[in-house]
Order: C-alpha cells, then sequence, then structure tokens
C-alpha cells in the first residue's frame, strides 16, 4: 500500500467513526436538551402555581370583607385598608400586604409563610395560632396585638414595634416566648 492508499483509508475510517458517533449522540443530545426544557418549564410552572389564589375568594373578600378560609396566597393586598377583617383561616402565604392596615383583624389560624407584610398596620389584631415563618414583618404594626402560638420562626422582625404586644408560646425568631402566658 501506498502511503496515498493508507491515509485514503484512515479518512473513510474516520468519516465512518464520525458518522456512527454523531448518529449515536447527536439524538441523546436532542434529547437531553428537550429534558432540560420540559424540567425547566415544569419547574417554572410549579413556581407559578405555588401562590395562585382563587379568583372567587379574593372577589367575595373584596365585597364581603370577610372571608373564613379562603385561599388567597399571593394576593396583591398592599396599601389596603382592611381594619377590622375577619380572615379566619385563610391561606395568605406569599401575600404582598405591605403597609396594609389590617387593625382589629381576625387572622386567627392564618397561614402567612413567607408573606410581605413590611410597615403593616396590625395593631390590636388577633393572630392567635397564625403561621408567620419566613415572613418579612420589617417596620410592622403589632401595638397589643395577640400572638398566642403564632409561629414567627425565620421571620424578618428588624424595626417591628411589638410593644405591648401579648406572647404565649409563640414561637419568635429567639426562640419560644411566654411572656404573658397567665
Amino acid at each position: 500500500m501506498t502511503k496515498k492508499g493508507i491515509s485514503a483509508s484512515s479518512d473513510v475510517y474516520s468519516a465512518k467513526v464520525f458518522q456512527t458517533v454523531t448518529w449515536k449522540v447527536y439524538p441523546l443530545c436532542k434529547l437531553s436538551s428537550l429534558a432540560v426544557l420540559f424540567v425547566l418549564a415544569a419547574v417554572l410552572c410549579a413556581g407559578s402555581a405555588a401562590f395562585a389564589f382563587d379568583e372567587k375568594h379574593l372577589m367575595k373578600f373584596k365585597a364581603k370583607k370577610s372571608c373564613y378560609e379562603c385561599d388567597l396566597s399571593g394576593a396583591n393586598l398592599s396599601g389596603a385598608s382592611l381594619n377590622g377583617v375577619n380572615l379566619r383561616g385563610t391561606n395568605l402565604s406569599g401575600a404582598n400586604l405591605k403597609g396594609a392596615n389590617l387593625e382589629s383583624a381576625d387572622l386567627r389560624n392564618v397561614d402567612l409563610r413567607k408573606a410581605d407584610l413590611r410597615k403593616a398596620n396590625l395593631n390590636n389584631a388577633n393572630l392567635i395560632n397564625a403561621d408567620l415563618r419566613n415572613a418579612d414583618l420589617r417596620n410592622a404594626n403589632f401595638f397589643r396585638t395577640y400572638l398566642r402560638g403564632a409561629d414567627l420562626t425565620g421571620a424578618a422582625i428588624e424595626g417591628a414595634e411589638m410593644r405591648g404586644a401579648r406572647f404565649c408560646k409563640t414561637k419568635m425568631p429567639w426562640g419560644i416566648d411566654n411572656d404573658d402566658c397567665r
């Protein structure tokens, strides 16, 4: 065989190997790309559905200023005047209540996990057994608020006014607070 024949035969062999590898690997690349896109779409859809409130519950709440055990998770109620509302047992996880007036509101057994309550007025509100884990409570007012059995684990409370709030079996970021148990 001549040198030319060896290189020609090597080129043919290399081309066949390349073609075989390409046909076997490329479909896998396509498949893995599709799998990645599918997983990404599923994560994005699940993330947006995590805080999806029930439109009918929101309409009911806006009309009656009361919504017992409703799903208002992720609802935007920032700056709303909710003085004295009854939201007992309602799911408000992830809701935006920044600057809302919730004075004297009935918020017993409410789910406020990861809710934004910055600068909210919760004076005289009833938050007995409320779940406020990881909520943003910075600069909120809790004057004379009932927090018996509430869970504020992981909540951001910097600048929050808690003078006069009533604590009993309350899980605070620093531990259990039983100052007002009688």
